[in-house]
């Protein structure tokens, strides 16, 4: 499934696309344009043996021919789904030039030790929140274009899966790169933090 829009364009999707594929390996769902909105959508592309893919404003890390968007947005009533029931979890990007926001779900869980891959990553702004399952064995990748790891008091926004929790930076005054990692880890088995110097 494509839906892909202009240079100009405002893409939304507030309904359910479905590219399952329960017997095999789930599909592939490509939403791009310059702004990207999922209104209480459901995305699916689950699998049976292998999940599927699904690319929201480009696709792994702005890799490939997708066009880029130039902003983002998963809300809060929103579902994205290319988990794998017997098998390896598919892989889910978000993906933007300006601006990615997540408050959804997004689910790439697998077989024991068969996670997936998620990518939510901007070259400018970066929000997240909601619930994000890798599965074990899973990878996240968090790609802003700045990060702050702080040790002030912040509101938790999410719940990451595995027993991470994504928090809300406010302030610079951050602790050593060492007790930052040690604080996200959590019990995850794979994460990316990319820094901008």
């Amino acid at each position: 499934i494509r839906l892909l829009g202009g240079a100009h364009a405002n893409v939304i999707v507030s309904s359910t696309l479905t590219a399952d594929g329960m017997r095999a390996s789930g599909g592939t769902i490509q939403v791009t344009g310059d702004t990207v909105s999922l209104l209480s959508a459901t995305l699916s592309a689950k699998g049976g043996q292998t999940g599927g893919t699904v690319n929201l404003g480009g696709q792994w890390q702005g890799s490939g021919e997708l066009a880029w968007a130039g902003s983002v947005l998963v809300d809060g009533g929103s579902r994205v789904d290319a988990s794998a029931v017997l098998g390896k979890g598919g892989s889910i990007s978000v993906w933007s030039t300006r601006a990615s926001t997540m408050l959804g779900s997004l689910d790439v869980g697998g077989a024991p030790g068969q996670g997936g891959a998620i990518e939510v990553s901007s070259q400018g702004a970066l929000q997240t929140g909601g619930s994000i399952n890798t599965g074990t064995g899973g990878l996240l990748l968090f790609d802003p274009k700045d990060i702050t790891i702080t040790s002030d008091t912040a509101p938790t926004v999410g719940t990451l899966g595995n027993g991470i929790t994504a928090v809300s930076p406010t302030s610079t005054n951050s602790p050593s790169n060492e007790q930052a990692l040690n604080a996200v880890d959590a019990n995850a088995n794979t994460k990316y933090l990319n820094f901008d110097k």
